[in-house]
């Protein structure tokens, strides 16, 4: 049971206590806001600062001093580290369960306010619906049926046109590959990182990773569709094996991996582009770029639509 009761004392801070079979009783202050519980939260599930703080766009130092600053509010270590690893002590697993319940219990008044409003507002979105992004789709429906007031408008465009309608005012918010623009904030939720595909036969003859100057034999098959980081991270990878592969071009990537199942060729697509097929084989890559990027959802910086502020906080609870 989680009991809150406001202190009387000059301090004006509150006292959490939790009840069970350890009793535990935490001071909540100025300093302790929903941004540093959610980071908190985030810090005892990923158990990496570098991780939390890129995820979160903040520098790693200023994560840390936030952390120590509340550790030192409330009087308890959360975390015990060393030089390797992040691991919440006895204290701040009990404390973990009284973050996630108080997070989803503003989550849950955020709605009720916004509910009882009853203000009508308005929300064009872009995104690709693709399969692999049928996630984000249901990010939306959800929030829709948290909020029917607001109207939402979904537009189907690939990540770069996305992005640009934001950029342009044309979109609220969109669904693109996470990349500095001026005016623009990320909100980015998924990880994705570029893959070699080729027929099973094939891939049992290497190791992984794989360089590309061990596939010199074979063809390249690519597609336009989308277009953007789809082509950009290939181009640049075969650029940079010095290999002139021999090439072919097909209208979209289920097509581009149907015919990878037959031939002697290999394509590069991110992971979550490929289908699972008992065909096909997923091989990471050997390269000096880095193949991983981040999809999220962009903004623009202090958007004057309310309804894009009451997405992005619904967001970390869908």
């Amino acid at each position: 049971m989680l009991t809150i009761v406001q202190d009387v004392s000059e301090e004006e801070k509150y006292h959490i206590i939790i009840t069970g079979n350890n009793y535990l009783e935490l001071r909540v202050g100025a300093l302790m806001n929903f941004i540093t519980l959610k980071r908190f939260v985030d810090l005892a599930e990923l158990k990496n600062y570098t991780k939390v703080a890129h995820q979160d766009y903040i520098s790693q130092p200023a994560l840390s001093k936030q952390i120590k600053e509340m550790e030192a509010e409330i009087g308890v270590q959360l975390f015990s580290r060393d030089h390797h690893h992040v691991e919440l002590t006895r204290q701040g697993q009990q404390f973990l369960t009284t973050a996630k319940s108080l997070l989803s219990q503003y989550q849950k008044g955020l709605i009720k306010l916004h509910q009882s409003v009853g203000t009508k507002y308005h929300l064009k979105a872009i995104l690709s619906l693709d399969r692999q992004f049928h996630g984000y789709m249901e990010q939306l429906m959800q929030f829709k049926s948290a909020f029917p007031d607001v109207d939402v408008q979904i537009e189907k465009q690939y990540a770069p046109q996305a992005t640009k309608a934001v950029i342009e005012h044309n979109a609220d918010i969109g669904f693109g590959v996470v990349q500095p623009i001026a005016n623009l904030q990320w909100n980015a939720i998924t990880t994705d990182s570029f893959m070699i595909v080729i027929n099973h036969q094939q891939a049992m003859r290497f190791k992984q990773p794989v360089n590309l100057k061990q596939l010199n034999s074979m063809q390249y098959f690519y597609t336009d569709e989308p277009a953007g980081i789809f082509n950009k991270f290939p181009t640049q990878i075969i650029k940079e094996s010095g290999v002139e592969f021999s090439t072919h071009k097909f209208a979209d990537v289920a097509t581009v991996l149907n015919n990878s199942k037959i031939a002697n060729a290999f394509t590069i697509m991110p992971n979550s582009a490929i289908t699972d097929d008992p065909e096909l084989a997923v091989l990471t890559i050997q390269t000096k770029l880095n193949p991983t990027f981040k999809g999220g959802w962009c903004s623009q910086v202090n958007a004057d639509n309310p309804a894009v502020n009451l997405f992005l906080n619904y967001l970390p609870y869908v």
